[in-house]
């Protein structure tokens, strides 16, 4: 997806010098207010320095960290296929790190404004977006991003056309899966805390997917609950 620059938008945010062609990725914490509110505000503090240390080691000379976000981290490298890449090696290394943290990610690539050391545009707006319609562990981006991931072998599937806030038209997504692990893993449906299986607490099927509880106070959380699904937002 390319994105027009106007001189009016230059005059806005700079000149058409710090206009530039990469690709943007934002990667968020899964479910980070749902921990907040069970595990404290440490366990968040705790949680948001992990991602941005994973995020940190990471980066190779392709990539740039931008900012943190709280809960996410936005980044841009110099290509598509260098920021699959990207995203991946963060989303493993958050799955195999002892806390449990699972990620999501959206991505696009096209022209942007680069100020002051931040980037500006509707790539970056659109990577924001379409995070929110990643599941758990997976990118969501795209046709531009998603032909690249066909050639570093990952399985790209169709999310269909999405109506993202702050865009006029629906966007074509594709979700792209980067992990392969092998061993079986439980989610907390209250935390998001993502586990093995048997270092989970009641670990059960619910519809077609394995779920388990970091703690007994989630687990109780759980029972209390009239819907028996997720108990907490975001």
């Amino acid at each position: 997806m390319r994105h027009s620059h106007t001189s009016d938008t230059a005059r806005g945010f700079g000149s058409q010098d710090d206009t530039i062609e990469i690709t943007v990725l934002f990667v968020d914490l899964v479910k980070f207010t749902s921990l907040t509110s069970v595990h404290g505000d440490e366990a968040a503090a705790d949680a948001a320095t992990t991602l941005y240390e994973i995020t940190r080691d990471a980066l190779d000379e392709n990539g740039r960290l931008v900012k943190t976000l709280g809960d996410g981290v936005l980044i841009t490298t110099s290509s598509p296929a260098s920021g699959i890449r990207c995203a991946a090696t963060i989303i493993e290394r958050l799955h195999e790190h002892a806390t449990g943290l699972d990620a999501r990610c959206g991505a696009d690539h096209g022209t942007v404004i680069n100020q002051s050391g931040d980037v500006f545009g509707a790539s970056v707006n659109l990577a924001a977006r379409a995070a929110t319609r990643a599941a758990p562990g997976t990118i969501a981006a795209p046709r531009v991003i998603a032909l690249s991931a066909s050639l570093l072998g990952l399985t790209a599937t169709p999310l269909g056309s999405q109506l993202l806030k702050g865009f006029l038209d629906p966007i074509e997504l594709f979700q792209i899966d980067p992990c392969n692990h092998a061993e079986q893993a439980a989610t907390d449906p209250v935390c998001g805390m993502r586990l093995a299986v048997e270092q989970a607490i009641e670990p059960r099927q619910l519809d077609g997917r394995m779920i388990g509880f970091c703690s007994t106070r989630c687990a109780e959380i759980y029972r209390q609950s009239d819907s028996q699904t997720t108990v907490l937002p975001g």
